[in-house]
Parts: C-alpha cells; structure tokens; sequence
C-alpha cells in the first residue's frame, strides 16, 4: 500500500464548517479536502485531455470515484490539528477586508472561522502508483487555492509545505517569488489554442496567474486588505463621489445608468457580472436590484478571478490573482435574470473587464499603476 503526505498552512482565517456552524464542531473534513483536490485534478486535466472530455471523465471517476466505480485513492481521516477556532470580527475590521468578506464578515453575522496560522497534513493511501496529476493537483491547490467560504477572495489561502511519498519527502515548496514562478511552470503545460474555452473553471488558453505584490510584515493582513481596496475602489460607483476615504473611479458609469433605469427595461448585462453571479445594487430609497443566473437551479455563478495569499518565508507574504476565463454559463442559450427582466449570459466579451483590474492604472491618476509591482508568472 502506497502512502502520501501533503502539510499546508493556513495563511488567511477560513470559514469552514462542520455538521454545524459552532466553535466546537469546527474541523478539518477529509471529505471536503477530496473535493477539493478533485476540483483542481479537473482544472488541470483539462489542460491536458481537454480535447476528450470523455477521456477526462473516465480518469476521474477511476481516480475519485463515481456511482460505477470505487476510488483508486482513500483519503484519510485528518484527525484534530491544533485548531484555533474565533468569532471576533476585529481582524477583519479594515475596509478592503470588509468589502472582500461582505456579508461573511459582518460583526452580526458571528460566523466562527479557523484562525491562522495553522499548519495541517492531508494523508492518502493507494494500492496503485499515485497519479502524477493527483500529486499536481496537491500542489496547485497550496500555491494558488484555498478552503472555506469565499476562498476566491482570499479567505482560506493555503501554502503547501511540503510532499512525503512512503514517509520519505520528494517535494519541498519554493521560498522565492522566483523559484514560485518556475514551479508553476514545471507544473502547468503552455496554453493549447486548439481546445479552446472550457466550459468550467479550468487551465485554458486564456488562463493567466498575476503576481500583484508583496509585503515583509509580520502579517498578511495589510497585504491582504490593500488588494481588497484596490477592487472595491475599481468595482464601486461609490457615494457622495467618493469610494472610502478615496475619489471615486466610476470605471462603471454604464452599469449605474443600466441598474438605476432597470424597472423600465434592460438588454443586456452589466459588465461587472463577469466578476461572478448573484450581485446585489442598491440605491436610495431603499431601491435594491439582484443580478442573478436565470436557471432556477443555480443562482450562482462562482468568480473567475481567484485571489490566493502566501508565505513564501517568515515575514514575506505575496498575492497572486488566477483569472480562469470560461463560458459563462453552461447552458446552450444561457440567461441572466435582472429585475424580472433576461438578458443573455453569453457575457465572455467582458473578460477584459477583470484584466483591466489588474493590468490597468488608476482611473483618476492614469500614470499609477494598481498593482506597481504587478506581473505575470504564468503562462
């Protein structure tokens, strides 16, 4: 019987939950690891197989399972790492942090969360060779991914340690930004044009992974809360002229114009859904509009902009964006409902909405860049 060893730390608090949403019954589930690491097993499969879905998918379910077939790989169970379980807001009481974390992190809302750091080893067991992709899933999952409730902003940012095959280490994380790049290069094969968009979140030909900048503080909280600000301050019309202590950019004076007349119609989506579905607009009066996926089941449409945070080394923390464009939504005439109102979902023309974001300068100082020390690390 083969065995793997994968130890991550948790580098951001992460909202997880057990059987029920109390301190006490807080933990690390082995179920949810696996889903997990299929998620990504998925992403990077597609990469490589994506030409044969239906290749891909008997890989999968040899690999973890189906309703056919029993999984090659057991999970097992994590035990009690030495967690630290809180419901004080405090930390998160900084405005970046607030608008990544809106309605997660709200002082009324005592949802209890992990605190970090944390260090914790996922355990695996096999009768056959591990799948070399599995092995680079694990990895991928500790270099750009998280666990928890919206670890696509952030929260929940894991930092894979290190591997041990049969007790013995064969991988070791990098410790500098540029042996991170090169890692993701060994790992991710360049871009095929041939396969075309996929058709969820997965290593396509328009993939790309941002570094966006980096901190020598003892916390990751500045770092963290600093590209927070900076998408609220993108994204925001703002109140008053103004988004927090900032002027106000309105990079989407379009979208307040479309939502703010919405009772009388609309034709088309507003260009921020590309940043995922549902989203809520509010105006005076109380006036409140949701922009949602018309297919009653699934209202959801997850980010295709994931924000990861990690430790290379003590006092050094650096935050990475993965923009993963996909069709939208994956229905052959997809729609989004607004206001009772549907419009198409086929909205991929706006993907350059999030790279603009990251590439982009300050809309009202256009000779400072968002992100100074932004730069693309793969492909």
């Amino acid at each position: 019987m083969n065995s793997l060893e994968v130890t991550y730390q948790l580098v951001t608090p992460a909202f997880l939950e057990g059987f029920k949403t109390e301190k006490q019954y807080i933990r690390l589930r082995e179920s949810s690891f696996k889903g997990l690491i299929r998620f990504w097993w998925r992403a990077l499969a597609y990469a490589h197989d994506g030409t044969d879905i239906k290749q891909m998918h008997k890989k999968e379910s040899e690999l973890f399972g189906s309703t056919k077939n029993r999984s090659s790989v057991i999970f097992l169970p994590m035990g009690d790492a030495d967690i630290s379980v809180s419901d004080s807001y405090d930390c998160f009481d900084k405005p970046g942090l607030k608008y990544l974390g809106y309605g997660l992190v709200h002082p009324s809302a005592k949802i209890p969360y992990v605190k970090a750091p944390l260090l914790f080893t996922i355990r695996m067991i096999s009768r056959k060779d591990f799948d070399p992709l599995l092995i680079d899933a694990l990895k991928i999952l500790g270099l750009i991914g998280g666990i928890g409730r919206r670890n696509r902003r952030g929260f929940g940012s894991v930092a894979i340690v290190d591997i041990a095959q049969n007790q013995e280490v064969i991988w070791q994380a990098p410790h500098t930004l540029e042996d991170f790049g090169r890692t993701l290069r060994e790992i991710l094969p360049e871009p095929d044009l041939a396969i075309g968009m996929p058709s969820y979140t997965a290593f396509g030909p328009q993939t790309t992974i941002y570094f966006l900048g980096q901190s020598h503080e003892d916390s990751v909280f500045p770092l963290w809360d600093e590209v927070g600000s900076q998408f609220q301050r993108y994204r925001s019309f703002g109140r008053n002229g103004r988004v927090g202590q900032y002027p106000a950019e309105k990079n989407f004076q379009d979208d307040h114009d479309l939502m703010l007349h919405a009772d009388q119609g609309v034709n088309k989506a507003p260009r921020r859904s590309i940043f995922g579905l549902p989203q809520n607009y509010r105006f005076g009066a109380g006036k409140t509009l949701t922009v949602k996926p018309s297919r009653k089941s699934r209202e959801r449409r997850a980010s295709p902009l994931i924000f990861h945070f990690h430790q290379l080394k003590p006092g050094e923390f650096i935050a990475l964006a993965s923009v993963f464009p996909a069709k939208f939504l994956d229905k052959e005439h997809p729609e989004i409902s607004i206001n009772g109102f549907s419009v198409s979902g086929s909205i991929e023309k706006d993907y350059p909405v999030i790279i603009e974001f990251i590439e982009g300068n300050i809309a009202h100082n256009p000779q400072k860049p968002r992100f100074p020390e932004m730069r693309r690390i793969w492909p």
